[in-house]
């Protein structure tokens, strides 16, 4: 799988990806038409949006995953509250 089959697959991982275009431009020159400018865009974007293992899921896919986490995993009443209790200084 090339790196740009990779990049537009959100379960790969954004590591292999970086790593797979790195060694795809190896020791070639960049040109214009060939993709390198708009990676170097999508690694931008992307690598602050990652989780530090490389995953790149969606947020709504996260969303639902913690909801569903949240579910099975219950708080105690006095957590779910408001936040605690607050008073006025």
């Amino acid at each position: 799988m090339n790196w740009v089959q990779m990049m537009k697959d959100p379960s790969s991982n954004f590591y292999d990806v970086q790593t797979a275009f790195n060694a795809y431009w190896n020791g070639r020159t960049i040109e214009k038409g060939k993709g390198y400018k708009q990676f170097k865009r999508w690694e931008a974007y992307m690598e602050p949006r990652v989780y530090p293992s490389g995953d790149m899921k969606i947020p709504s896919q996260t969303y639902t995953q913690f909801k569903e986490w949240e579910d099975t995993h219950p708080a105690s009443p006095t957590t779910k509250a408001s936040g605690g209790v607050w008073t006025s200084m």
